[in-house]
């Protein structure tokens, strides 16, 4: 029987409708993926040309959530191949085999790759890991084992070419990460997938290359999320709460955000906090970096981002596409300064679809349990939640964070209007 631990880490991704609908729906998605891939921008409509500035540029941010996220035929192929890479682990090493990551959190993407950790009772000698690649080489696709801090082995599905990295590290900080991100809002999730793509598509997501994780990047938006009103003191418009937020984000870490003299913090209330270079806190840090975000673990200082050592550039991306947004765009789409298509990632969308109807067709009916995909969850907010963002602080205390970045805001958001 798993632990509950592992039962929150191998959720598995079922359809149990009838078999005519399967069908039905197969082919609808099919005929939404063909149809996406004669449209250079799948998240706009021409109804949007007629939308002010900032009210397009929030639908379109709301469209590309609902394009981006995993649909649940490429959730199934996922799950299939988590399977049968536990299966060939586990001819070698008795292990639990887990995703991890933004899969886990259901914050991945089309094009998103699937980090899986293996967690064995035993310490995995290099030559295990060896074997592994070659097992995994001759049975799922080609994979490459590669030596750095924490071992991984990176390798390509041959079925659907989903990418997947394999590593072999401690699952609690795993856990702890996934329950993280799982709390994150509708208005967090889609800051994170539109940015994520904005990074990637500027090499700039990778952290060997000094880029910036999905991990880095959801505690820098939760941290935004937190302390925003002690930095931006004004209620969020409801046609203008995507927008705003990624105008926000891009002015916070972009222009006001002075990375020499402010970190990170995730203190022990697992609250994020922006603090000043050189307390106490800041020094349990052998290595101080351009981008520093601390997480506190039974009074242990941890740096997580001690790998963005390309902060500055990005950093200066934020800049410029902060006031790129804010040029008027004609009748043209706004979201298109920032991202694009992933044709790769729209083209292992459609081999994922294709694979999950062989995987319905040999599962056992009995078996399978419906899952369906909100949409609507993802892009809007509950109507409590939306109460408490409407309602502005009577009189909002000043906090470290204000006057960190000597923010001189009034009451009213600067896009509110165009």
């Amino acid at each position: 029987m798993l632990k509950p631990l592992h039962a929150l880490l191998r959720k598995n991704h079922q359809n149990s409708q009838p078999k005519a609908e399967q069908k039905v729906d197969f082919d609808l998605t099919k005929q939404a993926v063909q149809a996406e891939q004669k449209e250079d921008l799948p998240w706009f409509t021409p109804n949007l040309r007629v939308l002010p500035h900032y009210e397009r540029l929030n639908q379109e941010i709301i469209n590309y959530v609902k394009f981006a996220q995993l649909t649940v035929e490429e959730k199934l192929a996922r799950d299939d191949l988590v399977s049968r890479i536990s299966k060939q682990i586990n001819l070698v090493i008795k292990a639990e085999v887990h995703a991890y990551g933004s899969y886990a959190s259901d914050l991945a993407s089309y094009y998103s790759d699937i980090d899986i950790g293996v967690e064995s009772d035993q310490k995995i000698p290099l030559h295990v890991m060896m074997r592994i690649n070659q097992l995994l080489t001759e049975t799922i696709g080609k994979c490459q084992y590669i030596q750095a801090k924490v071992p991984i082995i990176r390798g390509t599905c041959m079925t659907t070419l989903i990418d997947f990295d394999i590593s072999f590290n401690n699952v609690g900080d795993t856990l702890k990460d996934v329950q993280n991100a799982l709390k994150v809002n509708p208005i967090e999730r889609a800051l994170i997938l539109v940015i994520k793509a904005f990074l990637r598509q500027r090499g700039l997501n990778t952290p060997h290359t000094g880029g910036i994780s999905g991990h880095i990047l959801t505690q820098m938006v939760q941290a935004y999320q937190q302390n925003r009103l002690s930095i931006f003191p004004y209620p969020l418009k409801e046609n203008l709460k995507f927008a705003t937020s990624l105008m926000e984000f891009f002015e916070l870490y972009g222009v006001l955000f002075n990375s020499k003299q402010v970190y990170i913090l995730r203190n022990l209330s697992d609250k994020l906090e922006f603090r000043c270079r050189g307390d106490k806190i800041y020094y349990q840090v052998e290595n101080q970096n351009q981008l520093v975000i601390i997480t506190m673990t039974n009074n242990v200082a941890k740096d997580i981002a001690g790998g963005a050592y390309n902060f500055r550039t990005i950093r200066l991306s934020f800049e410029v596409n902060y006031f790129s947004l804010q040029q008027k765009s004609g009748q043209e789409s706004i979201l298109q300064k920032l991202i694009s298509v992933d044709q790769f990632g729209r083209f292992t969308r459609e081999k994922s679809i294709l694979m999950s109807k062989s995987i319905d067709q040999s599962m056992d009916d009995s078996s399978s349990r419906s899952v369906v995909l909100d949409f609507e969850k993802i892009v809007n907010v509950d109507s409590d939640d939306e109460e408490s963002e409407e309602k502005p602080a009577a009189k909002p205390k000043v906090s470290p964070g204000r006057s960190l970045f000597m923010s001189q805001y009034g009451k009213k958001s600067r896009f509110d209007l165009d």
